[in-house]
């Protein structure tokens, strides 16, 4: 089945004032491109150093492969996870799969307005399906019925969207169980998961559990931090995680920067699926008084901390991670047949941890 690249342009919508001032930031010669046709032959894939979440980040010689992204942010039927149990919300939470969990979302692009727009819109489309291709032989994955999650999806009302994640939590220290109780006690706390956890602000435990799975997870899991990103409202004031659907409903206009990343999935060793999105470096509200530009998404030295936790400090923008298992066995640049192309995403793949990311 070959695969379609390009995303239906959403309809015209209330945010048309904004989305001009997005397409004047641009079309603007001054404005530098990262994503261009030009890093097609220099990009190569760096695996991350999580053996329990292995995925890979895009990288030239140049460092990361940062992209900007504009639109609104789509609802649950256009990939938003954001709720307390993140991209895991089908399944329980225990001690490994909490690692891996993340606040994902969809971004779907501001209208078309103009034949210029559209055409604008169509190349970056060609340009990230184009950049999958570095990491996925479409040939070979085609010929082999795997599936595609491409960057962008499409929901089952035909909207589309590219796919957005950060991680949840930060993993927990030995120094987190902050209690003046005995050693004894608190092992056998951790160990049955009994121990009274206080709602911290900034915690695993600050989180609504309306399913109870966080429950029952040990107290030294419960104290976890929640990883603060670099999401602001339009007054870069920093959003809690616990709240970005509060704060951030789906249909507000953002602006982002992320990293492009890459996901093999595999059974008995061999990869079946492959999954591509963004992970966000950044993201602001945008308004009808917003001066669009990179400055936009700047962190001010005196960005507020939420739970300890300075915003930066979440952000992998090196290329050392070279540790844990390959996820990209399967490399190189193809023609011909092309790999199933899935939209959303319902249904059978919940057998898998890493739903859309």
């Amino acid at each position: 089945m070959k695969s379609k690249s390009r995303l239906p342009f959403p309809p015209p919508s209330n945010d048309n004032g904004i989305a001009e001032a997005v397409l004047s930031y641009r079309t603007d010669p001054e404005t530098k491109v990262v994503l261009s046709p030009a890093i097609l032959d220099k990009l190569f894939w760096v695996p991350s150093k999580f053996p329990w979440d292995p995925y890979s980040r895009a990288f030239t010689d140049q460092g990361p492969v940062i992209g900007e992204f504009f639109g609104t942010l789509g609802d649950s039927t256009c990939g938003d996870k954001r709720g307390p149990y993140g991209n895991n919300d089908y399944k329980g939470t225990d001690a490994r799969t909490y690692k891996a969990q993340k606040f994902q979302g969809g971004l779907i692009p501001f209208p078309a307005l103009t034949p210029a727009a559209a055409k604008l819109q169509e190349r970056h489309e060609l340009l990230l399906h184009a950049i999958e291709q570095t990491f996925v032989n479409t040939e070979v994955v085609g010929e082999q019925g795997m599936e595609l999650y491409g960057f962008g999806r499409e929901s089952k009302n035909g909207t589309g969207y590219l796919t957005w994640w950060h991680y949840m939590f930060r993993a927990a220290k030995a120094g987190a169980v902050v209690a003046k109780k005995g050693l004894d006690q608190i092992k056998a706390e951790l160990e049955a998961g009994t121990a009274d956890v206080p709602d911290d602000k900034g915690t695993l435990a600050s989180l609504p559990d309306p399913n109870g799975h966080y429950k029952k997870l040990p107290l030294l899991i419960r104290r976890t931090r929640l990883a603060t990103a670099r999401i602001w409202t339009a007054a870069q004031r920093l959003v809690n995680p616990a709240k970005y659907r509060e704060e951030l409903p789906a249909g507000t206009p953002v602006m982002m920067s992320g990293q492009l990343m890459a996901r093999a999935i595999k059974r008995d060793g061999e990869p079946t699926k492959f999954y591509f999105a963004i992970i966000v470096h950044a993201m602001r509200a945008l308004d009808e008084t917003s001066l669009i530009g990179p400055e936009y998404l700047t962190v001010a030295d005196t960005a507020p901390v939420i739970g300890n936790k300075h915003p930066n400090a979440d952000l992998p923008t090196d290329g050392k991670d070279g540790e844990g298992e390959d996820p990209s066995p399967v490399t190189g640049k193809g023609k011909g047949k092309g790999p199933k192309r899935t939209k959303n995403g319902k249904g059978k793949e919940k057998e898998d941890m890493e739903v859309d990311a």
